[in-house]
């Protein structure tokens, strides 16, 4: 083992790797997230004042064109969006690059990818949401049209995919020696990260056992929203004791004492009954009392906040994720603080910094020192996983994916949430879908016992995953501290809802709830009505929560593998979208400009039952005279009405009315690829039980079928969530059953003898699969 010559023990993780960053737009928040941990990110661009702008550039340094070839030459990552021609007018050739420096990782964003028949279209968040499936599943029921979420959501999603992706790809040429050629698409995260259509649902859909459908079911009925004396309030009641709380505070009406009333879909199937109960009880409350009633008695409950009230509020200050900053000119602005806390510190953001060269010390993959490969890039990494829930199961799940030996830890008195949602085979597809390639190891954490089985594996491991609230690790002893008293090269990845704030201390930690406090729900709503929110069907952020811990983890054993010590992350998905929205929330103040005329979903020809939509957008003249032709309307093009943008936006309603007669009668997908060739932004409004059977999917192998006992035909679950060159395809073992592993792992690993297993699952403190009474 490597240590770090500084005696710097907790450097950041990705300190002297060299990245290299040639993207626009958007896609620098990845490239940002990457320099949040540490990398030496340069950016270079056309108009130094044009990369200068902005929080997507924080923590990087700025380089100038004329040391391009120069600085590519020594980079170990090179990320991209730019077109091949453009590339080698520039001087930077992959393969001349790759025979200098084999290690190289060669990162190519696209919107669509470079192959398929979708490669030349044009995105915008519209368009991803709309071809990803995302889109189809936003809003309220069929009768009104879908909604589109808010834009930032496809920023967060392709940062955070990208990184894990990245991580992922340094792994495995740290391993090999051999660099990596990356074809990624934005199209590709949003189907495989923002919400898997084929991976772990949220408890109610999970307990449902709901597979992708067509439509929008009542996404209201899920986690609702209820009027109070002065706002709005969400509920998130998912176990049974937390039902049984809110039965207690509505005065234990007999109509609902019934013991099933515990069961999420037999409240969600009573909704007409049971709502218009809560809203009553509710409706004469302040959402300060409402809250701190509910919360004093286990029940879920939380305000619906605006972004502006969020970003300003005593919460977000003190976690620190937002600092307010005076200026030279002595104004105070909010600015949002990186996602990471490591080792106990919030990473500090700061303006980006000039700078010509790399730093003259040894790079990142130069450090890390010979590393036996193996046949999967995270083969010999053992995680101990006490994840629950979607973030819980995704972060191991993605480890798992590629060769980690993760071993669930769970208990049958305390099972996770989404076991709750097991069949009788003991088994759900959801379930499934999020922890295949696992081991299910039975264990009491909550006897002395237990917790010392925990510590002997953490002796062993090198990973520890959890999503429990802050604080519980640390009474029952097994935080980082603890464990790497037995183990100083433990990696410990702490995720939660609410971070550390005080505020929030006691809360329950529930995505719908996270989106609800950080402003996510009010503006995820129809405008034109009043209980329009229309966020309930996401799982957001709970999967970039999973694969943000993996990331980080990731990150933190390749820093032990330079220094020799572990480390401890903590992140929170409240973070998560503070940070999406920080462009957002620094344009709080400034006046907004008016975009333009038409954008939205149009309903399209064919059978209404299929739900069938269209997104489209208008982006400047030469745009609206490309679809003035296209609906065979070029009169309209020289319409004094629609001359201009400020124009079509004072005239959206006539413009829109227009555009449907036109829509209706034509199919979305015909409809769209006929726009995008003419120069218009558009996609079809895709469901995403269709998603594995497109043809730009399937050559990509974007689904694969995993052979899961119980299910006949297997389950349809992600593959391959981005082109790598010399990296294989995610492993397929099934999922387990509860405590299905228990006498292997503690065997194994361990080395516990037969009759030591035998006595101390006859005290409880370990447990085994146990066959479901027929």
């Amino acid at each position: 083992m490597n240590h770090d010559p500084d005696g710097e023990s907790h450097s950041k993780p990705l300190a002297g790797l060299r990245i290299l960053d040639l993207v626009s737009g958007p896609a620098r928040y990845t490239t940002r997230l990457l320099a949040d941990l540490g990398a030496d990110v340069i950016a270079v661009g056309d108009d130094r004042d044009d990369i200068a702008d902005g929080v997507r550039q924080h923590n990087k340094r700025l380089g100038r064109a004329e040391d391009l070839t120069r600085l590519a030459a020594n980079a170990d990552v090179v990320i991209t969006d730019r077109s091949e021609d453009r590339l080698c007018a520039d001087g930077l050739v992959e393969t001349t690059l790759r025979r200098a420096r084999p290690q190289l990782i060669w990162v190519r964003i696209s919107e669509f990818g470079t192959s398929g028949r979708r490669s030349e279209w044009s995105g915008s968040p519209g368009v991803h949401f709309a071809q990803s499936g995302a889109l189809a599943r936003s809003g309220l029921p069929e009768k009104r049209t879908p909604l589109i979420p808010p834009a930032y959501i496809v920023d967060v999603t392709v940062a955070v995919h990208c990184l894990w992706t990245v991580l992922l790809a340094l792994v495995a040429t740290a391993r090999s020696g051999v660099g990596q050629t990356i074809q990624f698409a934005v199209s590709d995260a949003m189907i495989h990260a923002l919400d898997p259509p084929f991976g772990i649902k949220g408890s109610v859909l999970g307990a449902q056992n709901m597979s992708a459908t067509i439509g929008r079911p009542d996404a209201a009925g899920l986690y609702p929203v209820f009027r109070v004396a002065d706002g709005w309030v969400r509920l998130c009641i998912l176990s049974p004791g937390q039902w049984r709380s809110m039965f207690g505070w509505l005065g234990e009406p007999a109509e609902f004492a019934d013991e099933r009333f515990g069961r999420g879909d037999v409240r969600l199937a009573a909704a007409a009954r049971l709502y218009p109960l809560i809203a009553a009880h509710l409706a004469s409350m302040t959402r300060s009392e409402a809250i701190a009633a509910g919360q004093s008695r286990g029940v879920p409950i939380v305000g619906v906040d605006s972004l502006a009230a969020a970003a300003s509020s005593e919460a977000m200050a003190e976690s620190g994720v937002i600092l307010t900053v005076v200026d030279g000119d002595g104004r105070c602005h909010r600015e949002v603080q990186s996602m990471f806390v490591i080792d106990g510190e919030r990473v500090r953001s700061s303006e980006p910094k000039s700078g010509l060269d790399w730093r003259s010390a040894a790079s990142l993959l130069d450090q890390l020192g010979p590393w036996s490969p193996g046949s999967s890039p995270l083969q010999g990494l053992r995680v101990l996983d006490l994840g629950v829930i979607v973030a819980g199961a995704e972060a191991g799940r993605l480890l798992a994916d590629h060769g980690a030996d993760v071993i669930k830890i769970e208990s049958r008195d305390h099972l996770d949430g989404s076991r709750l949602a097991t069949l009788a085979t003991g088994m759900s597809a959801s379930f499934a879908r999020g922890h295949r390639n696992k081991r299910s190891l039975g264990l009491d954490l909550r006897s002395d016992h237990g917790k010392e089985i925990f510590r002997r594996l953490a002796e062993v491991s090198d990973v520890v995953l959890s999503n429990f609230k802050p604080g519980t690790l640390e009474s029952l002893g097994i935080d980082h501290p603890a464990l790497s008293a037995c183990n100083e090269e433990i990696v410990t990845v702490e995720s939660s809802a609410f971070g550390e704030s005080p505020a929030f201390r006691g809360f329950f930690g529930y995505g719908p709830l996270v989106r609800a406090v950080s402003g996510l729900t009010h503006q995820w709503r129809y405008p034109d009505l009043e209980e329009g929110f229309g966020d309930g069907l996401t799982v957001f952020p709970d999967h970039l929560a999973g694969r943000l811990s993996a990331s980080i983890a990731l990150a933190l054993v390749l820093r032990r593998r330079r220094t020799g010590r572990g480390g401890d992350a903590k992140t929170a998905q409240i973070d998560i979208i503070m940070n999406a929205a920080a462009e957002a929330i620094a344009e709080l103040d400034r006046p907004q400009g008016l975009g333009d005329a038409p954008r939205g979903v149009f309903a399209a020809a064919g059978d209404p039952d299929q739900d069938q939509w269209i997104y489209l957008e208008v982006d400047g003249d030469a745009s609206f005279r490309a679809l003035c032709e296209s609906m065979a309307r070029p009169d309209l093009a020289d319409d004094r009405r629609f001359a201009s943008a400020s124009r079509r936006v004072e005239h959206r309603a006539e413009l829109e009315e227009i555009v449907k007669v036109w829509t209706a009668g034509l199919v979305a997908e015909t409809m769209a690829a006929a726009l995008q060739r003419a120069g218009v932004k558009a996609a079809p409004v895709v469901h995403e039980v269709n998603l594995p059977d497109d043809p730009v999917l399937v050559a990509r192998s974007a689904f694969t079928m995993l052979a899961q006992p119980h299910y006949p035909e297997g389950l349809c679950v992600h593959g391959a969530e981005v082109e790598f060159t010399n990296l294989g395809m995610p492993l397929r073992h099934p999922a387990p059953l509860l405590a299905e592993h228990t006498r292997e792992v503690v065997a194994d690993v361990l080395g516990m003898a037969d009759d030591e297993i035998d006595a101390l699952v006859k005290d409880r403190v370990l447990f085994v699969h146990e066959a479901p009474e027929s």
